[in-house]
């Protein structure tokens, strides 16, 4: 009974059932979050089936795993701090009255908790002896894995389980979160991944391009201009090329003029960068779209002797960053581009020549 054990600060009492309670799903939300994630990242090629959803698998195998691991990182939290987050958090401390040292004890105690009150983590099952343990704690009695060896305090404020009850829900909103975004991520991998060859009608040169890309040709005033539009990824690309009257024109140069042409429905706020893709000269900027709201841009131009390849991607609602295999496709539709050498009567400026570009067949709707 209460009455019968010495308190051993004057701002402690015997905890009650549900700073416990809060206290230990805090803890197996926080630390099995913090294993889950790696760990399901680590076995998603041997379990596709569960992968990163490991924290909220519902097979018996993974939940008794994560289970076990997670009263295991409990128990040596015990061992070295006295205390585990969700404790911490709660208010509630466990004293060791068993005389026995504390790693051991708190090993027995941890086994005791996974197997015979949370049943080896099985769900619903585990609910039977919880409610066993509520009607002993409630009354004032020790749980029976502590009877005789140790005594919970707790603070008795009301605020701490509501703390430790806030902490619970954030641990779970943020593992839902994450795995929600890790999926997405991963379905996108999995379109990718399902591609066909894509022949360039201009070159003749093929690239491998994903199954999700839907392909039209757009009319151009010179040159090409391909469109394709995946509505599963919200992106679009516009792909072409147009001839130029004369070989090697620097791609930023050529960059900064296009720039000029389409400012009026692309914001580009960056500096031209030169590269190397694919061996050819290579410049690329990122911009947003104006007319429309939170679509990012990527512009890419590739110059290969008389010609200008362009690729303008369109990202809706994220970073370009987020769109997987991006680099990827960009490599692939440009390993397409190649020389035309097509004579063009182009209006000039000074020594340098491109063509008067429309910005309304550049960025023509899907």
């Amino acid at each position: 009974m209460p009455g019968e054990v010495s308190v051993s600060s004057p701002d402690l009492m015997i905890a009650g059932p549900w700073p416990r309670f809060w206290a230990r799903i805090a803890d197996e939300w926080i630390i099995g979050a913090a294993i889950g994630l790696p760990l399901g990242y680590l076995v998603q090629p041997y379990m596709p089936g569960t992968g990163t959803n490991f924290p909220l698998a519902d097979n018996l195998p993974t939940i008794f795993l994560l289970a076990a691991i997670t009263s295991v990182i409990l128990w040596g939290s015990m061992t070295l701090f006295g205390t585990t987050p969700g404790k911490l958090v709660a208010g509630v401390r466990v004293e060791n009255r068993s005389g026995t040292p504390d790693w051991r004890f708190y090993m027995r105690r941890e086994f005791k908790l996974w197997l015979f009150i949370g049943i080896a983590g099985i769900p619903y099952i585990s609910l039977i002896p919880c409610m066993l343990q509520y009607r002993r704690v409630a009354r004032g009695r020790p749980a029976w894995y502590d009877d005789g060896a140790a005594v919970v305090w707790g603070t008795g404020r009301l605020s701490r389980s509501v703390a430790a009850a806030a902490t619970t829900a954030v641990a779970l909103l943020l593992t839902v979160m994450t795995i929600g975004y890790v999926n997405m991520l991963r379905a996108e991998e999995r379109m990718a991944s399902s591609y066909r060859y894509w022949e360039n009608p201009a070159t003749g040169k093929k690239a491998d391009l994903w199954s999700t890309w839907v392909f039209e040709e757009l009319k151009a005033e010179s040159g090409k201009l391909y469109h394709f539009g995946a509505a599963n990824l919200s992106s679009e690309i516009l792909f072409g090329y147009e001839p130029m009257d004369q070989p090697s024109v620097d791609a930023v140069a050529y960059g900064e003029a296009l720039q000029s042409v389409v400012a009026e429905d692309i914001s580009i706020s960056d500096q031209w960068e030169p590269f190397k893709l694919n061996g050819l000269d290579a410049a690329r900027v990122t911009g947003v779209q104006t007319k429309l709201k939170d679509v990012n841009v990527e512009l890419t131009v590739v110059i290969v002797g008389r010609s200008a390849w362009r690729m303008l991607l369109f990202v809706e609602g994220r970073p370009l960053g987020k769109l997987a295999i991006r680099e990827v496709l960009i490599k692939s539709l440009m390993s397409t581009a190649k020389d035309i050498n097509v004579p063009a009567n182009m209006p000039c400026d000074e020594e340098t020549c491109f063509s008067a570009l429309s910005p309304n067949a550049l960025l023509a709707p899907s």
